[in-house]
């Protein structure tokens, strides 16, 4: 009999592998409307089982759709080429057998490179990466994490995220939510969770 934990890694593992090859493809196809949808659906993943690995992927695909529309670094060799890499090995993650450590090493990897070539040819103080980071704990906070798991999810400061979310209208964001039926099914998922 397979343990309940294993069989879970093994959904985890297959669900990552499945989203890396869509990331891959979407940014491939420079297909930001895809790629938005797809960063919705890792971010509900991380939060709904807590996992940092999604969370981390999430941050990746949000600055991989951001700089689409930085045609200042969009659209030079440099970030060509560095876009190239990332995908490169990032694709290679799903070809062989899957390691999680390799995983979380790559992802790190690739949010290092897209945090150089935003500091050298962007125009902002914070990173593209930080404010990846601010952003979708934000998005945490507004589907109902503390300010705190939000933080501890996406590897940000409280600080900046109570910054960021006072200078916005949450409310006025649009929420992937689209009835009371999936927030309150949401709501007991995440209220069965064993890291909450």
């Amino acid at each position: 009999m397979i343990d309940d934990n294993i069989l879970k890694d093994f959904k985890k593992i297959d669900n990552l592998k499945e989203t890396l090859v869509k990331v891959v493809q979407y940014v491939r196809k420079k297909d930001a409307e895809q790629l938005h949808s797809l960063e919705k659906k890792i971010i509900e993943d991380a939060i709904v089982n807590n996992d940092l690995d999604f969370a981390e992927l999430a941050v990746v695909t949000y600055c991989f759709r951001k700089m689409f529309f930085k045609q200042h670094i969009f659209t030079t060799n440099v970030w060509k080429d560095t876009q190239d890499e990332i995908l490169y090995d990032l694709n290679n993650l799903t070809k062989y057998e899957f390691d999680l450590n390799k995983y979380r090493d790559t992802i790190k990897n690739a949010q290092s490179k897209i945090e150089y070539v935003d500091k050298q040819l962007g125009h902002f103080v914070e990173s593209i990466v930080q404010s990846a980071r601010t952003k979708l704990a934000s998005t945490a906070y507004a589907y109902g994490l503390s300010s705190e798991q939000a933080c501890s999810l996406f590897s940000t400061n409280r600080e900046q995220l109570m910054s960021f979310v006072g200078n916005t209208k949450m409310p006025d964001e649009d929420k992937p939510f689209k009835t009371i039926k999936e927030r309150v099914h949401l709501l007991k998922v995440m209220s069965k969770s064993e890291y909450l």
